[in-house]
């Protein structure tokens, strides 16, 4: 107060005087508030990632089949055509002048439309009722084919995995009703544009591909959304538990730093708080404990504080007079040293466990303590306490009766 108007006294580590642009508890809310966006986004990243992952391969597997259709339908197409363009050739097949009227131009005619052709085969009925081959063409693209390939296309069979690594398109002609042959076409799948039978395994490893990376930038983003909170949840335990010294080191910016730099100016000035509660505390104790002392030096009798383990917490000076001991001597020792006697020490010891039993923790009687070498009689009584930390105290007051009854 000064000149009649009241005076305020700021704490130098408030969030003011910091020049903070917001309390504490705003900070805390302005996180929350962000910390929930960015987990809103990861989600919403990852299922996106996710249904694009999904449209992808949908699409590449439809391309595939579209891909075969095509070559199905563009390779009937094609040999239709050539069956309009030659029908003496195929009125005549199965007979001596098939090779002469030009079948393996027919059959190398095929290889335009499909660069992908390794081989054109061209049948007919034989005699016996079966199939036999009138004609072929091996395209030149067969030779740059791999050796699964042409192993397989010798045999007509899978290779050794089981994969058939070839396509067949088959095509029956007709004609007057009368079933005249049969066109066989091998495209190579090692192509990748034409044919692509393993096409959903790779979109499905690149589906998988993409979600853990997607599931691998999320988690990063929680970790680093999180480590903050996780560090002042741990500095909170700390104060919880009346550590104010552990301030959070890690320095970030933007209002992860400012909610951290929040929390280390609040540990700053629990900290300035607690070390001016603890002067405070120990200035007042010290002060107790002189006035403590000051009274009981007024009291004529001789006055003692034990310590549950049975050490002399405090002594008057009557104390010391009556049993020739220094306060230097007779602080931390044990009460029952400084008593000759051992009637006496029983004596006292049980006058103290009945001030612990007694409701009204006081207890006394008479007990007889040799003072150099003489019996003297005095009355003992026990006061009994407990303090705020639950330690016994007790204290002991000496009256010497034949010093009174002499006065």
């Amino acid at each position: 107060m000064e000149d009649g108007k009241e005076t305020t006294v700021r704490n130098p580590y408030s969030l003011e005087e910091a020049h903070r642009p917001n309390s504490f508890e705003q900070t805390i809310k302005d996180y929350e508030k962000i910390l929930n966006v960015n987990i809103r986004f990861i989600a919403i990243f990852s299922m996106m990632v996710f249904f694009i992952s999904l449209i992808f391969s949908y699409r590449l597997i439809k391309d595939y089949s579209t891909n075969f259709a095509i070559a199905e339908d563009r390779a009937e197409t094609a040999i239709t055509e050539l069956i309009h363009k030659h029908p003496r050739l195929f009125s005549d097949l199965g007979t001596v002048r098939a090779k002469t009227l030009g079948t393996e131009k027919f059959l190398a005619a095929l290889a335009t439309p499909f660069p992908r052709l390794l081989e054109a085969r061209l049948l007919t009925m034989s005699g016996r009722g079966g199939m036999e081959e009138v004609d072929s063409y091996v395209s030149p693209r067969l030779a740059s084919c791999s050796e699964t390939v042409r192993s397989a296309l010798s045999r007509g069979s899978s290779d050794s995995d089981g994969k058939i690594p070839f396509t067949l398109v088959e095509k029956d002609f007709i004609l007057n009703g009368e079933f005249r042959g049969r066109v066989k076409l091998v495209f190579s799948r090692e192509s990748r544009v034409l044919f692509r039978d393993s096409l959903w395994r790779k979109a499905l490893w690149n589906n998988i591909i993409v979600i853990l990376v997607a599931l691998a930038v999320g988690f990063i983003l929680s970790r680093l959304l999180t480590a903050p909170v996780e560090e002042i949840i741990a500095n909170i335990g700390f104060i919880s538990h009346n550590h104010f010294t552990d301030y959070i080191s890690t320095i970030r910016i933007g209002t992860e730093g400012r909610l951290i730099a929040a929390v280390n100016t609040l540990l700053k000035s629990f900290n300035e708080e607690f070390r001016a509660l603890s002067r405070q505390f120990h200035q007042s104790m010290e002060h107790l404990e002189s006035m403590l002392q000051a009274t009981m030096n007024e009291i004529s009798d001789p006055v003692v504080i034990i310590s549950p383990d049975n050490k002399v917490s405090s002594a008057n000076r009557a104390f010391c007079k009556q049993f020739s001991v220094t306060p230097a001597n007779t602080l931390g020792k044990h009460f029952f040293e400084l008593l000759e006697g051992r009637d006496a020490v029983a004596a006292i010891r049980d006058i103290r466990l009945k001030s612990f039993e007694n409701k009204s923790r006081v207890s006394f009687s008479f007990v007889e303590i040799p003072l150099s070498g003489k019996p003297c009689k005095f009355r003992v009584t026990v006061k009994s306490f407990e303090t705020s930390d639950n330690q016994r105290l007790s204290m002991v007051i000496l009256k010497n009766i034949i010093s009174e009854e002499e006065e």
